[in-house]
């Protein structure tokens, strides 16, 4: 059997199975459940800001399913990292906030694009410490992984990125905003798409639930790009077959 294919088909078989483990087995999902494309993807991460106390970073997960039937995850990259706790000199009526290293804050881009391979499921995950280096372990954007079950994460919620103004105030309905999809036409010309908000709880368990103490956006390309490509790719092949039938 190629081995090619039989990865392919291996790799399907358990984004299907991973979600639906978490509710939602279907080609496409970009939250709570997961998230997962048909093709390969890549997705542009932005740091928009931190409200939290704890200094966090925030990567990329694979999720398999192990030996033991238990959901487990791989680091794929890291994508933003705070260098210390508090941003000194902000300013901002809450001490903790923190903002990108090259607007002054201390916040450092370690990658902002990763691709998502096709039919595989993947995760957000964010780790953090205390300022005295205490480990406050890791909360993802797929419930599942969390303790619980718990949603530690929403996408597009209304308050997500006012600056510093809902610290501390409960999130209504988080399950509300469970999932988004980044590939919304523009809102205005040149514009590569509306980018999804996603703001995080940071607590493992617990919390205030105000959802914004780690802020990021994702965007994904423009389906002319998408299409465009598939269609070269279509060229080519019907180009090559071309050239093989008047060389029989």
């Amino acid at each position: 059997m190629n081995t090619k294919l039989f990865a392919t088909a291996a790799a399907a078989t358990t984004a299907t199975a991973l979600l639906g483990f978490a509710g939602a087995a279907q080609a496409f999902s970009f939250g709570t459940d997961g998230m997962s494309f048909s093709q390969d993807m890549d997705i542009k991460f932005n740091f928009i800001q931190s409200n939290g106390w704890f200094q966090s970073t925030l990567s990329v997960y694979e999720v398999t399913t192990g030996a033991n039937g238990k959901l487990q995850t791989t680091l794929v990259a890291d994508l933003f990292k705070e260098m210390r706790n508090v941003n000194v000199g902000s300013g901002r009526q809450n001490g903790f906030f923190s903002s990108a290293e090259e607007e002054g804050g201390v916040v450092r881009t370690i990658n902002n694009t990763v691709t998502f391979l096709a039919n595989r499921v993947y995760t957000l995950g964010l780790s953090s410490v205390t300022p005295k280096g205490q480990n406050m372990g890791t909360v993802y954007t797929m419930s599942a992984l969390n303790q619980k079950g718990q949603q530690r994460a929403v996408f597009e919620a209304p308050h997500s990125e006012v600056e510093n103004g809902n610290d501390g105030a409960a999130l209504v309905n988080p399950g509300g905003f469970g999932a988004a999809n980044p590939f919304l036409p523009p809102v205005a010309p040149g514009q590569i798409f509306k980018p999804v908000v996603i703001g995080f709880e940071d607590t493992v368990g617990g919390g205030d639930r105000d959802y914004n103490d780690f802020i990021v956006t994702a965007e994904a390309p423009e389906p002319l790009t998408i299409g465009g490509l598939v269609l070269g790719g279509a060229g080519l092949l019907a180009a090559r077959r071309r050239r093989q039938g008047k060389q029989a």
